[in-house]
C-alpha cells in the first residue's frame, strides 16, 4: 500500500504537522486526515492554512491569516461537522480526541508565507516584542510608590498621641461622669470670661474716679481762685494763663485788649480794660502788674500802673488805657492782673 495516497485509511496513531507562519509543531489524530487535507488554525499564531497529512505527497497550501482583536484560548479549529460525518463514520468521530494538546517547545523561526507578501522574513526582535510582557500599569507603579513610601520613617506626633488616648478614656467613662466633666469644663470656662471682663471695668472705674476727683478740685480751684490766690499769691500766673481773672479783695479786671498804634512816628502798645468792684463794700484799687508774654508763653517785658481812680464802691466799674512804647518784636499777648506781696518782695530783692 503507498504511504503517499491521501485518501487511504492510516493506520497509526499521531500526525505531526507544522505552522507554515511560525513553525509551530503540532499532534493530531492519524485519521484526522483520512478524507483528505483540512482547514486548522495554528494555536501560537492564529494563523489558518489548509494541512494535509504529513506522510502524503500533497504540499501544505496557506490561507489568508485571520487575527483575533484578542488572543482566545488555543484550540484547533475542526472542520465542520457536515464534512467530518460526510468523511469519517460516527463511530469515528466518537472515537477521535478533540482535546487540545500542550504546545510542544518552538524551534527557530523559519520563513514566514504572509498573506501578500512572500518570502518574506520576521527578525528575532519582531519576534520577541510580540510575545513581550506588557509594560507595568500604572496601578503597579502606584502600588511600587506606595511600599517606598511605607518605608519612610513616621514622625512622633505627642499632640495627636495625647489627643487619640484622651477619645480613647472617653469612651471608657460612664455618661453621668462625662456630663459632670462637661459642666465643670463650663462652669471654668465662664468663670474665666468673668474675670477677664471683670478686671478692665474694674480699672474703668478707678480712671472714671480720677478724672471726676480730677475736675472737681480744678472747679474748686477756680470757683475759690481769689481765697488761694490770697494764700499763694504765686498761683496767680497760672490761673491767669488758663482765662481764669484773680479777684483781690473782690476786685475784677476784665475785657482786656492790646493793639499797636502809631503815635509821633512810632509804634505804642494800647492795653485797656475794665476794673468792678464786687464787694458790699467800697475798695482800694491796688497798683496794677502788665506783663508781655512772647508766644511760649514766657514774660519778655513787665511794667506797673496804677489806675485812673483809687478806690470803687460797691458793684462801681472803671476803665484803664496804659501806653508802652516801642514794644519788643516777640510781643504775643499782655497779661494784667494787681501787684501781689510776693512781686513786692522780688521787686525789692
Amino acid at each position: 500500500m503507498n504511504p503517499f495516497r491521501p485518501h487511504e485509511p492510516q493506520n497509526r496513531d499521531m500526525a505531526l504537522i507544522r505552522c507554515p507562519n511560525c513553525d509551530t509543531l503540532h499532534d493530531l489524530e492519524g485519521s484526522f486526515f483520512a478524507s483528505g487535507p483540512r482547514k486548522v488554525r495554528c494555536a501560537s499564531c492564529r494563523t489558518i492554512w489548509e494541512a494535509v497529512d504529513p506522510e502524503s505527497s500533497i504540499a501544505p497550501r496557506p490561507v489568508a491569516p485571520k487575527f483575533d482583536s484578542e488572543p482566545a484560548p488555543a484550540t484547533f479549529e475542526a472542520p465542520e461537522v457536515d464534512e467530518m460525518e460526510a468523511a469519517l463514520g460516527q463511530d469515528a468521530i466518537d472515537a477521535m480526541d478533540f482535546s487540545v494538546p500542550e504546545p510542544p517547545a518552538k524551534v527557530a523561526p523559519a520563513e514566514m508565507v504572509a498573506p501578500e507578501q512572500e518570502n518574506a522574513d520576521i527578525s528575532a526582535d519582531e519576534l520577541e516584542a510580540l510575545f513581550a510582557e506588557p509594560a507595568p500599569t500604572a496601578p503597579a507603579a502606584e502600588a511600587e510608590k506606595a511600599g517606598k513610601s511605607d518605608k519612610d520613617p513616621i514622625e512622633f506626633d505627642p499632640a495627636s498621641l495625647a489627643r487619640a488616648q484622651d477619645e480613647a478614656n472617653a469612651d471608657d467613662i460612664e455618661p453621668q461622669e462625662r456630663r459632670r466633666n462637661r459642666r465643670a469644663k463650663h462652669l471654668a470656662a465662664n468663670d474665666a470670661h468673668l474675670a477677664r471682663n471683670t478686671k478692665p471695668k474694674s480699672s474703668s472705674k478707678v480712671t472714671v474716679m480720677l478724672m471726676a476727683a480730677g475736675i472737681g478740685t480744678l472747679a474748686t480751684l477756680g470757683l475759690l481762685r481769689n481765697e488761694a490766690v490770697r494764700l499763694f499769691p504765686g498761683v496767680a500766673p497760672i490761673f491767669e494763663a488758663v482765662g481764669l481773672g484773680v479777684n483781690i479783695g473782690n476786685l475784677d479786671i476784665a475785657d482786656v485788649r492790646s493793639r499797636l498804634v502809631r503815635e509821633d512816628g512810632r509804634e505804642t502798645l494800647e492795653v485797656t480794660g475794665t476794673i468792678a468792684n464786687l464787694a458790699r463794700a467800697t475798695q482800694k484799687l491796688p497798683v496794677m502788674r502788665l506783663s508781655i508774654r512772647s508766644s511760649t508763653g514766657q514774660e519778655i517785658y513787665v511794667w506797673t500802673a496804677a489806675a485812673d481812680v483809687h478806690e470803687l464802691a460797691p458793684s462801681e466799674k472803671t476803665v484803664f488805657r496804659r501806653r508802652l512804647a516801642s514794644p519788643p518784636a516777640e510781643s504775643h499777648s499782655v497779661m494784667v492782673r494787681f501787684v501781689a506781696k510776693d512781686d513786692i518782695v522780688a521787686a525789692i530783692r
